[in-house]
């Protein structure tokens, strides 16, 4: 606002600062007309004729640096407003604990689900060691039924091996006592015989013995015939 100094010609021409402000104005004729020595010269107007604002046009306010850029949230700072500043300000607490009470919360549900796995794990790995004691005891179950039938086969096959070689033995034996047997027995004949033999010799010679004598004695009588073997 200018203060008026009591002068017509400064009171009916516009300020320097609404001359020179950049906005267009139409020349103010009747001011022009009003001034001693100057001469008037008729304008003819292009445009229809603009009412011009008695007061000028207050300039923009000065720009205001853009806050600096950081990762994460950005946050706009009005420049005297308190109560809004101390209401965002309010509001980012209140949404930080809700985001720390959200992290809370997963970090809880995610060691609840952990240890639950880790109790699904071990309860698994439990049972699967329980299943392997299991099998591993049927299988040594099995292999000592096996090894079991197998000494009973070798000693069945070993019975009778004996019993075969027993019977083998037997046969053995029989067969040499029936050649013994046989031995004897023509062994025997042939000592029969052989008796035999000895004592018809014998008889003959006792005969032929006698004969001799009766005849040294002058005995007569035919002389006995030795016979045949």
């Amino acid at each position: 606002m200018h203060q008026s100094t009591g002068d017509p010609t400064e009171e009916s021409l516009p300020s320097r600062r609404a001359l020179f402000d950049g906005i267009p104005r139409t020349p103010l004729v009747q001011n022009a007309l009003a001034l001693p020595g100057l001469t008037p010269v008729p304008v003819l107007p292009s445009t229809p004729m603009v009412p011009t604002p008695s007061n000028p046009i207050p300039k923009p306010p000065p720009a205001v640096p853009h806050p600096a850029r950081r990762r994460g949230r950005t946050e706009v700072i009005k420049p005297n407003d308190s109560s809004a500043q101390a209401l965002l300000v309010m509001l980012q607490k209140s949404h930080d604990r809700q985001e720390q009470s959200q992290l809370e919360d997963r970090r809880v549900a995610e060691k609840k689900s952990d240890q639950k796995e880790v109790a699904r794990v071990q309860a698994k790995a439990e049972a699967d060691h329980d299943q392997a004691m299991r099998e591993g005891q049927l299988q040594i179950d099995r292999d000592l039924a096996d090894k079991r039938n197998q000494l009973l086969d070798e000693e069945h096959r070993a019975r009778e091996a004996d019993r075969k070689e027993e019977r083998r033995l037997d046969m053995e034996w029989r067969a040499e006592e029936g050649r013994r047997y046989e031995a004897s027995q023509q062994q025997l004949a042939a000592d029969r015989k052989d008796q035999e033999k000895a004592r018809r010799a014998q008889e003959q010679s006792s005969q032929l013995f006698q004969a001799a004598l009766m005849r040294m004695l002058g005995v007569g009588g035919v002389m006995p015939q030795a016979e045949g073997p």
